[in-house]
């Protein structure tokens, strides 16, 4: 049998953890207020995924000043695993947090190029908030989930 992954709050330590698989794939996670990038002007509402061990994912909503974002970093190693993809366990266990933290309203954006994620997000209730982007963050879309 297939050992399972477990999620979980987010904790300091998972910082180091998280940045030692990261460097292991030869990634960089520089998205600010991210939980692995921290900043005294956000607040994340995170969860991990961990897999024999070793913290293979997170997910995490962030406040910056009222606004909430969802950010999600999956292993490339641990993508599509499962029944149910790794991200979307993830996605699940940030939203709960929120919620309980208080937030109304996520806003997320994906790429039009990983159609996995964007099927997803409709079915976890995201809602396309226009057509794709222009400028600087082209070939994106944004969505917005009510909580």
């Amino acid at each position: 049998m297939r050992e399972a992954y477990v999620i979980r709050p987010w904790r300091d330590s998972d910082r180091k953890a998280l940045e030692k698989s990261v460097n292991e794939y030869g990634l960089n996670i520089v998205d600010p207020c991210s939980p692995v990038v921290p900043d005294d002007n956000c607040r994340h509402h995170s969860v991990v995924a961990q897999f024999g061990g070793k913290v293979v994912g997170y997910a995490a909503v962030i406040e910056i000043g009222g606004d909430a974002g969802l950010h999600v970093f999956v292993m490339p190693d641990h993508r599509a695993a499962g029944l149910r993809p790794l991200g979307m366990q993830l996605v699940d266990g940030a939203l709960q947090a929120a919620r309980a933290a208080g937030i109304k309203r996520v806003t997320a954006r994906m790429s039009w190029k990983n159609a996995a994620a964007l099927l997803e997000a409709k079915k976890l209730g995201f809602v396309p908030l226009g057509g794709r982007t222009t400028g600087v963050n082209r070939g994106y879309y944004d969505f917005e989930k009510e909580l």
